[in-house]
């Protein structure tokens, strides 16, 4: 969404997100209640975003399908500061992530990929390397990075996509 008021900082990389700038919020406990933590749309994929395969069976379940987790599965975590996670099957990577990509395809692609101003939007490997650049990425094999691309990688913006 856009900042209604250009009050809040980004959690991220602590300036203020001017009134207008995209921005991502994520619910987060802080001072014994529940509150919105925003982050710049960068800064959200750099610090909040983590890839992870699970070596091992785990309890946690998808906060999008409900489903549980096991040995094997690749995942996307949204990490809020160091206490809360919310765990995504790839089945909810794209309706939560794309989004986020859109606003950066808009406004920030320079800081993210090195595109400069006046070039024409992303093309569908410059898409690729933008997902590439979430945490736990270079960890995977090459078939689980490639099932993540697929699960990310369809340009959802095609007035400002190419490809």
């Amino acid at each position: 969404e856009h900042a209604v008021s250009g009050r809040a900082s980004c959690r991220g990389c602590k300036k203020k997100i001017g009134k207008g700038e995209y921005r991502v919020g994520m619910q987060a406990w802080s001072s014994g209640r529940n509150v919105v933590v925003w982050h710049h749309p960068v800064c959200f994929v750099r610090d909040a975003v983590r890839l992870e395969k699970l070596d091992r069976g785990s309890s946690a379940r998808c906060k999008y399908t409900g489903d549980r987790f096991v040995k094997g599965d690749l995942r996307i975590v949204l990490q809020v500061g160091s206490t809360k996670n919310y765990y995504h099957a790839l089945v909810a990577v794209k309706p939560l992530l794309a989004p986020v990509y859109d606003a950066i395809a808009l406004t920030e692609r320079e800081s993210l990929l090195g595109i400069k101003d006046g070039e024409v939007g992303f093309s569908l490997s410059d898409t690729n390397i933008a997902y590439k650049k979430i945490q736990g990425f270079d960890q995977l094999n090459d078939n689980d990075g490639r099932n993540i691309l697929a699960a990310l990688s369809v340009p959802t913006c095609s007035k400002y996509f190419k490809g």
